[in-house]
């Protein structure tokens, strides 16, 4: 569910790894602090990539500590130059997760 606004899809569609953009993630991280914090979130495997249409587009699957499920978490951010234009997070979802 996105209540009404656009986001890039959970799981990547038609876009290219970014490996040129690591910084991009720990804006993304930070974008996410104050909530991974509160919540005990433990990451996982995470993808950067670039879309067209989003920009550098980056993916995270976690768990919440003490709480490891079959379906997946992810946070995802997208923006680009350091600067996160969205953000969503998504629980308990039935997608592959990031390998």
């Amino acid at each position: 569910m996105n209540h009404g606004y656009e986001m890039p899809p959970l799981v990547s569609e038609g876009e290219t790894v970014a490996t040129d953009e690591q910084a991009f993630i720990e804006v993304c991280k930070a974008a996410f602090a104050a909530d991974a914090q509160q919540f005990q979130w433990v990451y996982g495997k995470s993808l950067l990539t670039r879309s067209q249409r989003w920009g550098l587009v980056w993916r995270c699957d976690f768990f919440v500590a003490g709480r490891r499920g079959s379906l997946v978490n992810r946070a995802m951010c997208w923006g680009g130059a350091g600067v996160v234009e969205g953000q969503v997070v998504a629980f308990g979802q039935r997608i592959p997760p990031l390998d």
